[in-house]
């Protein structure tokens, strides 16, 4: 069985950040799996939906080159914290 992925959504990145800068962000708040990167948004994915949960709290409205970003509870998120209940 695979464990499972939280994915957080993030949105209004700017064209000159990068995985890394993203995950440098995010590491502060939780074990991050994957970070992806398309175009002006992505997703940061943990292993633990406590440490996503506390980054969208953290992260949300912080700017990053210019840009304010928005952080916020992706599908699969919902769904797998629907599931916990």
């Amino acid at each position: 069985m695979q464990p499972k992925m939280y994915p957080v959504f993030v949105d209004n990145i700017s064209g000159d950040v990068r995985t890394a800068d993203l995950r440098s962000v995010f590491t502060r708040y939780g074990d991050v799996v994957e970070v992806t990167i398309v175009s002006d948004h992505g997703f940061v994915i943990f292993g633990n939906p406590d440490d996503a949960l506390e980054s969208i709290s953290k992260v949300n409205g912080q700017e990053r080159n210019g840009n304010r970003l928005t952080v916020d509870v992706s599908k699969e998120l919902e769904e797998n914290l629907h599931e916990r209940e």
